[in-house]
Order: structure tokens, then sequence, then C-alpha cells
């Protein structure tokens, strides 16, 4: 096969015919005639081929023979390769010799001390390993295990380091299986300690409640000693690490309040930073429980030791807990707390809280007063719920206002509420009931996005240069390793360069390749990280040092794609419901990824239930066989958010139905009978559900603009049925 026809196949994804290919009859260089980053890219679909034999000796050429970045690449895969096959004498030789071409490489150096501690060679490894930087459990198990396996002096201490130091982990169900296959090492622990890191292992395995009772067992027993005079052991229960686990295990266990007591008396007995947060942890299980009146003292108490980032954690769960307490008095509390609250961003969620369980309380005086203690406070985005709350009380007369500055008080909080862009739902909806089309908003908001370009110095990009990650992008959708490109936009980094540095041209080529194939819900998350440019055309390359934008209507068609259109048409034929609300649903519920299954068993397109798909397929007099089957899915989803609204007479309320059940939902009706249809949305206690109707306004407003020539107001009134405008 010529090099042209094999590199065609290969970036199509084509790479069954590799595997009829006889390893000892290809020379390996061969390879390298389709590029300088062949060898490593094909060994890596060999690899995914199960073919690891051939992938190795390609891996090899790259190492050994190839150039940068191919040649560091290649030996991490190699490196991974060999531990998979537990190959440690060559895992050590090959890190070695990295470390000898790349200096200090902490990637490196970790595969180095695993091949050492897995052949034992502990005097080498207690050499390296305080030069490992990135370190945690993993690296604290070596130590303690290497230190107790060469009798090091002091080696007790390196395992208990490993249990007061680090939360539970893998590592620490290891360590205790080591234990336990070595009595001789158990033996120079005490009881007390054994039971601790016991507690900790049944938290690893998930055995919540058997940890909860080994924690509080341990934490009894301590309370009974002196508290002049407290074990040893004391400190492994008392530490950052011990506290959070014992929290841990005691609000997945369902005995919080148990657990809360236990550690509040825990508080008595530690030094003023352990004792802050051992309060801090008893208040949130109470909080947990509903023990709102005894979880706020216990914050409070928690907050008065604390200052910085966890003062501000502190006061929102404090915040919190008064909110779900008692929204009536946390309004008024609010007034007091308000000029403490830091990052106003940090509490929008506990403030979004409150007003709407004001809402749905009716009491609209005091949702005014929070909104006057957060006026000087909250973003802009926070705010804009409240004003849109608060206008729509004004207009149905709930809010004690003259007659005379009625109208002109709805008009102020709904142009605050359009005016700004950190709520988008808010904007839109603000907008539509002042009459305005809502182009402007969604505009306003995808642009609100872009930053200034910075101008790369010399050592930075220039506009032949991708950058290292752009480099292994367009090397990999070249080779039809799409996982790959996808991994490298979107894995964590140790440092935010190389995915600053990607072109919005690299972010667009991947994520059309994505949606080709079939990959819709990857495709819209590389999208996600593209920067809109002025809408109506593409920007032009200004300057030769700045990768020019794509127009916003460039970015916003990746985002909200209009995929599985013909089979949408199709569906959307036989059912009275909104196209642009559908799929804007699809969007917010799978992102278009047909296989997709919550946690809660959802599956597909729709995330239909089994349960509610089989009762919609019933009165459909359909069967229904595969839930991941696009056809099948869309078409009982369809139906069955038809019959939502059909049975509530609301698109809003068959969201709200459709997320949350139509049980519930009739639940709010006959509690909330007066409400119009923003304001019952407001009311919703559940923030899952309220979000999910947010979210399916926005998406909905998008797709319509971008495909049906629609103005975002359409889609607001179709949602909300009954917004009054303003005259």
């Amino acid at each position: 096969m010529d090099r042209d026809r094999l590199a065609v196949r290969l970036e199509l994804g084509d790479y069954e015919f590799l595997r009829h290919i006889d390893p000892q009859s290809l020379e390996p260089r061969e390879v390298l005639r389709l590029g300088e980053d062949a060898a490593h890219q094909v060994g890596v679909i060999l690899l995914d081929l199960n073919l690891p034999r051939f992938a190795e000796r390609l891996f090899r050429l790259s190492w050994e023979e190839g150039v940068e970045p191919w040649a560091y690449e290649s030996l991490l895969a190699l490196l991974q390769l060999l531990d998979s096959q537990e190959r440690f004498p060559e895992i050590e030789s090959l890190a070695r010799a990295g470390r000898d071409r790349y200096g200090e490489d902490q990637a490196l150096l970790r595969h180095l001390l695993g091949a050492l501690y897995r052949q034992e060679r502990d005097a080498g490894l207690l050499d390296l390993i305080d030069d490992l930087h990135e370190r945690d459990a993993e690296w604290a198990l070596w130590r303690a295990v290497s230190a107790s396996r060469v009798g090091e002096t002091g080696w007790t201490e390196r395992y208990r380091e490993l249990y007061r130091d680090y939360p539970a982990t893998a590592a620490h169900s290891r360590v205790w299986v080591y234990l336990l296959a070595n009595p001789g090492i158990a033996a120079s622990f005490t009881p007390e300690e054994l039971a601790f890191f016991s507690a900790r292992h049944l938290l690893q395995e998930r055995r919540h409640l058997e940890s909860m009772e080994a924690f509080l067992a341990l934490a009894d027993q301590l309370l009974r000693e002196p508290p002049d005079a407290l074990p040893g052991w004391s400190g492994l229960l008392l530490s950052p690490s011990g506290l959070l686990d014992f929290y841990r295990a005691g609000s997945v266990s369902g005995r919080q309040s148990v657990t809360a007591g236990a550690l509040e008396k825990l508080a008595a007995l530690a030094v003023p930073p352990l004792q802050s947060l051992a309060l801090e942890y008893a208040g949130r299980l109470y909080r947990t429980a509903g023990a709102y009146a005894a979880a706020i003292p216990l914050l409070e108490r928690s907050l008065e030791l604390r200052t910085g980032a966890d003062a501000e954690r502190v006061r929102w769960y404090l915040l919190s807990a008064h909110v779900r307490g008692n929204p009536e008095k946390a309004a008024t509390v609010l007034s007091r707390m308000a000029p403490l609250l830091g990052d106003p961003g940090y509490y929008s969620d506990v403030l979004s809280e409150l007003c709407g369980l004001l809402a749905g309380m009716g009491r609209w005086d005091a949702l005014l007063q929070a909104y006057g203690a957060i006026r000087d406070v909250a973003t802009a985005g926070t705010l804009a719920g409240y004003e849109l709350v608060l206008a729509d009380a004004v207009r149905a007369g709930v809010l004690p206002v003259a007659p005379d500055r009625r109208e002109s008080l709805r008009r102020t909080f709904l142009e605050r509420a359009a005016g700004q862009t950190g709520d988008l739902f808010a904007a839109l909806v603000a907008s539509s009931i002042l009459g305005r089309s809502g182009d402007e908003v969604i505009l306003a908001a995808a642009a609100a996005e872009r930053e200034e370009p910075e101008r790369p110095g010399a050592d930075q990009l220039s506009p032949e240069s991708d950058g290292g990650a752009g480099i292994l992008i367009r090397s990999a959708m070249r080779y039809g390793l799409l996982t790959q490109a996808y991994d490298q936009v979107t894995r964590p980094r140790a440092s935010t360069a190389s995915s600053e540095r990607l072109r919005d041209e690299i972010l667009a080529e991947l994520a059309d390749r994505l949606s080709s194939a079939g990959r819709v819900r990857e495709s819209i998350q590389v999208a996600l990280r593209m920067k809109p440019g002025p809408a109506g055309d593409a920007a032009a390359l200004s300057d030769p040092l700045v990768a020019p934008a794509f127009s916003m209507e460039q970015v916003l068609s990746r985002r909200f794609p209009n995929a599985y259109a013909s089979l949408m048409e199709e569906v959307l034929a036989d059912e009275p419901v909104d196209q642009w609300v559908m799929y804007a649903l699809v969007r917010e519920e799978s992102l278009f990824d047909p296989r997709i299954v919550s946690v809660a068993g959802a599956v597909g397109l729709t995330q239909l239930l089994p349960s509610t798909a089989s009762d919609v397929a019933r009165r459909m007099r359909v069967e229904v066989t595969d839930l991941t089957d696009p056809a099948q899915n869309l078409t009982v989803g369809t139906r069955y958010l038809a019959m939502l609204q059909d049975q509530f007479g609301s698109v809003m309320k068959a969201l709200a139905a459709y997320n949350a059940g139509q049980g519930r939902v009739r639940s709010w009706e006959r509690q909330w009978p007066g409400l119009d249809s923003l304001l019952f949305h407001r009311a919703i206690p559940f923030a899952e559900t309220y979000q999910h109707v947010r979210k399916v306004v926005v998406s909905a407003a998008y797709y319509g603009y971008l495909y049906g020539d629609r103005a975002p107001s359409r889609t607001v009134q179709t949602v909300f049925g009954d917004l009054e405008t303003v005259q």
C-alpha cells in the first residue's frame, strides 16, 4: 500500500488492516515514511488493537531514534506498557536513561520509584524519594513500606505520617492488606492505631457504616481519657485528615447526627485550628441532617477561629444553615452577614436558594429585605434573579408598592436584570417581558466570554507554532486518534500554559472531527473552549502574532449543534413539541450522547428511565428494545414531553416534571395554586429541577436564534406562556 493511501486510512480511523500485518515481516523504520511522529502514533494505534509487542517495537524506535516531542511521549507510553506487564527492571533502566536525557523529570522519577519499590530496591528508593515534588499517599506508602523493610530508625512514624497526613485512598487499603500479611510489622503499632488504620481501609472500601462505627469507637475511647494526658494515637484521629475521614464516613453512613455529636465533643480536646475544623464538620453534618438549630452555633464558633478561604467556606455553610432553617429570619441575618461576604460569586447558589424559598412562601417583604441586604455585595447575576422575581411580584400586586410607582419600579427591576450578563436566563426573561427580541442578550453573553489575547513574547507562540499541546493534537488527528486529541485538550495540566496556547483553529478542527465521528458530546466540550469573535462575520487577522477568532455564529453553532437533524425532524413531525425546546432538552440531558447512562439509570439522548420509557411505549403501542438507539429514544422521549405538556398545560411545568416527576409537580401546584409560571418556577424547591428548566430555556433560545430565525424572546414566551409584557 502506498504512503498516501495508508495515511488516508489512518486518518479515517480505519485500523483493522493492521491486525493482518506480520510484525516480524515489517521493518519498523518503514513506518517513519509517514512522518516523524508515525512511530509513536502507530504504536498507540497498535496498543489499542491489543498488539502490544508490535507497539513496543515502535515506541522503542521513537524513543531511541525519534525527535521531540515524540521521543518523550513514546518513552512515557513504553514505561506504561512495561508497567502493565510488570517488567520492573526494564522500567528502572528506561526511567534512568530518560532522566539522563531530560533531567529531573517528575513523571520519570515516579516511574523509577515505582519500579524500585516493586523490586524491593528499598535503599535506592529512599535515596531518591524526597526528590519527588508531587507528594501524595502513594509517595507516603513507598516511603513507609521501604523504611520498614530496611529497618530504618523510626520507620513506624512513616506509617503514622501516611495515615495522619493524607485522607483515605487506595494506598491506605493496600498498606492495610500489607500489615495483615506481615503481623511482625503490625505488632509494632498499638491496638488503637491498628483500629484507626482499619477504619480508613473500611472507608476506602465504601463500607461506610462500619467505618463510621470504628471511628466512633475510637472517639468514645479518646473522650474517656484525661484531657491533659491524651495518648499518642490521639494525633491520628485529631488530625486534619483523621477528622475529615470521620466526617466523610458519617456523612454517607446515614448517622450524621451521631457523628456530629462525637465531633462536637472531640473539638474540646483539639488545639485551636483542629478545634475549628471539628466544629465545622459537626455543623455541616447537623445541617445535612436538617438539624439547623444545632448546626448554626457550631458553625458560628468555628468561624470565630477561622480566617481567609477557610472562613469563607464556613461562612457559606453558616448562611446555608440559616437559609434552610428559617428563610424569613435568614433575610434579617443576611443584613448582618452581607458586609462580611468575601467573594460574591461564592455565595450565589445559597443566595439564589433563599430567593426561591421566600418566593415559595410568598414572603415578598422578606425577599425585598434580602435583596436590599445584598444589593451592594452580590454579583449582578445573583441580583438579577431577585430582580426578576421582584418585578413579577410588583406586577402581581403582592409586593406593597404605591400604585403610581408600580410600573416604574417593575421596569427598573427588569432593566437591571436585562442589562447584565452574569445570569443569561434572567436577562432573557427580563428582556422578553420588556418587549425586546433578546438577540442582543445572547450575543452580549457570548461576547462577555472573550478575553483580550495576550501578545506572545519571543518564547511563546509564533504564527507557525501551536505550542506543545497543539502539535500533539494535530498529530493525533492526523492518525485518527480523536480520543488522544480530546484528552490533550481536556486533561488537567500542571501548567495552564499549553491549554492557553491552543489556537481556535485546532479546537474547531477537532470539534468538527469529533462531531463527524458521532462524538457530539466531546465536540461540544471542545467548542466550549473556543472564544467567539464579533457577531456576523469572522474576525480578520489584524495582528500576525495573534490567532484569528471565529465569528460568534461559528462558535455557537458548534456549542449548540443540530445533531440528528433528520431524525429529529421525522420525530417532531408527529408531536406538538417545539423543535428548539426539544433540541435543547436533548443537549442538556445528554449532550447528544446516545449511550450515556446516568447514576439513576436514565438512558440515552433524552435520558429516559426504562420504566418511564416502557410506560410511554405501551401507550404509543410501540415496542422499545434499546434505549441507546437514537430513533427509539427520541421517539419515546418526544412523546413523553408532549404528554407532560398536555397534562400540565405548560411547557415550563412539563420540563419541570420531566426532571422531577409528575407527582412532585402536582404537589407543587397544590402548594402554590395562585402563582404564575415565572414565580412557580422560581419557587421550585429542587435546585436541580430549577436549574434544568433554566438551562433548557437558554439552550432553546440559542437554537431558535441559530437555526430557526426566531427571536430569543419568542422562545421564552413559548416556555413561559403567561408572561405579561411591560406596556
